[in-house]
């Protein structure tokens, strides 16, 4: 496993919703309709709150980085670079894993070509 060295935030709450309004994933940046399902974090790390969102499929991938992280939690704007530090690292899941799940990623954001 790599060497993340994530403190835990002092509030996390994750809620699933159903878009009203238009949204943007905060980790692949791609648009959530009104009526997709996606992820809502509100988060307070020392004295500072945020809120991220992020779509149904990149909060799949989340959730299996986590787990293989010792489940811990990964705000959906820091989830892209949390993949590369990882893979920078030479954890042994990489090449067979965490770099086919960046690819992912990153193939959702819009304009970059399919």
């Amino acid at each position: 496993m790599c060497e993340l060295d994530l403190e835990p935030c002092e509030v996390w709450n994750q809620t699933e919703r159903t878009a009203r309004k238009p949204h943007r994933c905060d980790c692949c940046r791609r648009p959530i309709g009104q009526g997709q399902r996606y992820v809502n974090t509100f988060w307070k790390f020392e004295g500072e709150v945020g809120t991220a969102k992020a779509c149904a499929d990149c909060q799949v991938d989340i959730k299996a980085f986590a787990a293989a992280h010792g489940g811990s939690q990964f705000m959906p704007d820091y989830f892209v670079d949390g993949l590369k530090e990882c893979i920078g690292d030479g954890d042994p899941e990489s090449e067979s894993v965490w770099k086919p799940m960046l690819e992912r990623v990153l193939l959702r954001r819009p304009g970059v070509p399919r």
